[in-house]
C-alpha cells in the first residue's frame, strides 16, 4: 500500500482496527449531530494510538505504480461500456424471473 499510494502506512495499537474505525465514525457522527464543530482529524488524533510499525514508500516504484494506474484507468474507460451488457447477460441466465 505504501508503494502504491506513495504514502507511509501505519498501523494502530488497537487490534480490531476495522471495528474501532467504525466506532470512531459513529462517535464523530454523534458529535456532529449534537452540533459540535469537531473535525475528523481532531477526533482521531485524540483517540487513536499508532503502533511503531510502519511501512514507507519506495520512491523508486512511484513511476511503476503511476503507469499501472494509467493503464487501469484506460482499460476501465474502454470496458465500462460493456458492463451493462454483461450484467444483463448474467441476470438473464442466473436470475430469471418466473411467474407462478
Amino acid at each position: 500500500m505504501a508503494n502504491i499510494f506513495q504514502l507511509p502506512v501505519v498501523t494502530l495499537e488497537e487490534p480490531e482496527s476495522a471495528a474501532y474505525g467504525a466506532a470512531l465514525q459513529a462517535i464523530w457522527t454523534y458529535k456532529k449531530e449534537k452540533g459540535e464543530n469537531i473535525s475528523w482529524n481532531d477526533l482521531v488524533n485524540k483517540l487513536i494510538r499508532k503502533s511503531p510499525m510502519a511501512a514507507f514508500p519506495d520512491p523508486n516504484l512511484a513511476n511503476f505504480y503511476r503507469e499501472l494506474q494509467n493503464q487501469f484507468d484506460s482499460l476501465w474507460r474502454r470496458l465500462s461500456l460493456e458492463f451493462p451488457k454483461h450484467r444483463q447477460f448474467i441476470d438473464s441466465h442466473f436470475f430469471k424471473v418466473t411467474s407462478e
